[in-house]
């Protein structure tokens, strides 16, 4: 376990050398547009591309240096949801559709994770479907009782509101 999280800081130090001059010029880019200007849409994104890189860079260093977790915050998922789903539409055929159902839902988690999961799965759901069908995403609030849980057979959480976050995913008919 120790050389994988030598391995794995090594290639997060050199992910980070990567991204650093990245999100650097990007944000020396965006300074540089007028608010008007119909390239700055763009560069945001390669902003906030590169930001999530430097988060990914995070996650990398937390398996390869455990016990130096941070502490988890409130986050608002249905943000972190919908900039998510953005940057996956561009990256889905546009023959697979996406809707979503989200409520707003705050967390104590790691945004970064959050954001992880959501692309994995909704990249995992279009890779099913191929390349024609429609993909769901929600979110929703939940209730769990102990009698839920119980019955479950989930012992890890405490009674109370949670978010549900989830994806379905359906090819189209294909007409012969």
């Amino acid at each position: 376990m120790e050389a994988i999280g030598t391995f794995a800081g090594g290639i997060a130090h050199d992910f980070n050398n990567i991204s650093t001059p990245i999100m650097g010029y990007a944000e020396l880019a965006l300074n540089r547009l007028h608010p008007t200007d119909p390239l700055r849409p763009g560069q945001e994104q390669i902003l906030r591309a590169a930001i999530r890189a430097k988060d990914l860079v995070g996650q990398i260093l937390k398996f390869a240096r455990p016990g130096r977790d941070k502490q988890l915050s409130p986050v608002s998922v249905h943000q972190i949801m919908r900039e998510a789903l953005r940057f996956l539409r561009a990256s889905l055929p546009s023959s697979i559709e996406i809707f979503h159902r989200i409520e707003s839902g705050l967390a104590n988690a790691d945004p970064t994770q959050i954001y992880q999961l959501l692309m994995n799965l909704c990249t995992n759901a279009a890779h099913a479907i191929g390349d024609k069908g429609i993909l769901e995403v929600g979110l929703s609030r939940v209730e769990f009782t102990q009698t839920d849980l119980a019955a479950k057979a989930i012992i890890d959480l405490k009674p109370g509101l949670y978010s549900k976050l989830w994806t379905r995913a359906s090819e189209w008919m294909r007409r012969q």
